[in-house]
């Protein structure tokens, strides 16, 4: 009897941590997850009966409650368990970004009812929580997505009636933002920067000539497909159909003849089909980094030295804008101060008498 209460939880267990949605053929969403059988796995799918994606993530929700309740003996759930149902239900993409952001979350409170999750909670976690890497404390920044994305976890789950509104946490203030960081490389440490990358060559060469000549977002570089590179127009598409539209909007650029001799070689190297890079990026480009003695430029350091340059450079903050794909008040906030081409004609200019 144990032995059999035993494989039924690990059955639950797998449910509740390997549900996602998932089309079908037919249009209809589908709920497919895997159970442990003999010293494999084995996948089951099963219908939602519905083409509409709001309604199917109320079906998966439902189905990973009762899967929760089954395996916990009641209707209690953990800061965990209610992350688990968060993160089934999530579009593939925000499900991703946010597994990441939630995992020491997860980790450190997941045990936790909700309900006791207190101010005090949050300024023990803040206390506690280092720097996986680095062994140092975390900005406040960070340690506000984190708890942020928590407390949404939870929110998802009073909307969708997982648990009641008096099952929730009370009030808690997160952490401030962190400033920004104004740190950019200079025209010198720039070109520096790409004559070593160019040097390496390979993906770091084209992944930092793709940084600092369209100043994209690392997620956009990352997710580049040669079918969006048209090398007839001169242009690259970074918006991906398969990634949901967000506030971070991904621009349509123009590709530098500094750049192009860059792509037309990966492109022949590569042969010119599916993505640009693959998954060894990331740690290959902070090993590379770290041996020439400039660990500190990240993708977003790249993009923010486009726009600092061509804002020192006095191009207009519209044109700015368009190229990193955001608005114009967000442009004007961050690089107005380093565009003072027209007050210096204002102030350089000499008044004359009628």
């Amino acid at each position: 009897m144990a032995n059999h209460h035993a494989n039924e939880d690990r059955a639950l267990d797998a449910i509740l941590r390997t549900s996602r949605l998932k089309p079908h053929a037919n249009g209809n969403w589908q709920i497919v997850y895997s159970i442990p059988e003999g010293s494999g796995w084995r996948q089951k799918p099963f219908s939602t009966g519905t083409k509409d994606f709001a309604q199917a993530q109320k079906a998966l929700t439902e189905w990973l409650t009762s899967a929760q309740e089954k395996r916990r003996g009641s209707k209690d759930h953990t800061v965990g368990s209610l992350i688990d149902i968060y993160l089934a239900a999530a579009h593939p993409e925000t499900a991703r970004r946010e597994g990441y952001t939630l995992h020491m979350v997860r980790q450190m409170l997941g045990g936790m009812s909700p309900k006791d999750i207190t101010q005090q909670v949050v300024r023990d976690y803040c206390k506690n929580r280092v720097n996986q890497r680095a062994g140092g404390p975390l900005k406040d920044g960070t340690l506000r997505r984190e708890l942020g994305a928590m407390l949404t976890a939870i929110k998802h789950a009073i909307d969708q009636r997982v648990i009641s509104n008096l099952d929730g946490p009370a009030k808690i203030t997160l952490p401030e933002n962190s400033p920004p960081r104004p740190r950019w490389m200079n025209k010198d440490e720039e070109q520096k920067f790409w004559n070593a990358a160019q040097a390496h060559g390979g993906q770091i060469a084209l992944f930092v000539a793709l940084g600092l000549e369209t100043a994209a977002r690392k997620s956009a570089i990352l997710g580049l497909t040669w079918d969006r590179v048209d090398f007839r127009h001169g242009l690259i598409d970074y918006q991906d159909p398969a990634v949901r539209v967000t506030r971070k909007r991904r621009a349509i650029v123009p590709m530098s003849e500094r750049l192009r001799p860059v792509l037309e070689k990966a492109q022949i190297t590569s042969g010119g089909h599916g993505p640009l890079f693959n998954s060894k990026l990331r740690t290959n480009y902070e090993t590379w980094t770290r041996r020439i003695g400039m660990a500190w430029v990240t993708a977003h350091i790249m993009r923010h030295t486009w726009a600092s340059l061509a804002a020192s450079n006095g191009e207009s903050l519209f044109h700015i804008a368009k190229m990193l794909g955001d608005n114009i008040t967000t442009v004007e906030k961050t690089y107005a101060k380093l565009s003072m081409d027209d007050l210096r004609a204002v102030v350089n200019r000499r008044w004359v008498k009628v």
